[in-house]
């Protein structure tokens, strides 16, 4: 499954997009709680290529174009991409996403 950030002007920060079956949509911002929503913003940091991630607001960089895929991605934290993590499947036409700010730190920095 790949992964992209999109809507922010800074490669490292913005919208999560996931590729599945042959189109782009995004997160919805429901993970059941907050370690699991940390975990999961690991993983798709980690894909990208960055070593730690933050989380920003909920809906920053959410247009109306982009529709909900996923919801519920439940990740250990130590996965390498998400296609190792499991999905539940999220069709909506309401517009909800999922945000995050990557950095270069380490997962150990004490930042998530």
């Amino acid at each position: 499954m790949k992964v992209r950030l999109r809507g922010s002007h800074q490669p490292n920060m913005g919208r999560i997009e996931v590729h599945f079956a042959g189109r782009w949509g995004a997160i919805y911002p429901w993970f059941g709680t907050s370690s699991m929503e940390k975990k999961t913003l690991k993983v798709v940091c980690r894909q990208l290529g960055y070593g730690g991630a933050s989380l920003p607001l909920y809906n920053v960089f959410c247009p109306e174009a982009v529709t909900p895929l996923f919801t519920i991605l439940r990740c250990n934290g130590s996965e390498t991409s998400l296609n190792q993590c499991d999905v539940d499947f999220y069709l909506s036409s309401s517009v909800h996403c999922m945000n995050v700010l990557c950095t270069n730190e380490t997962t150990n920095s004490g930042k998530c």
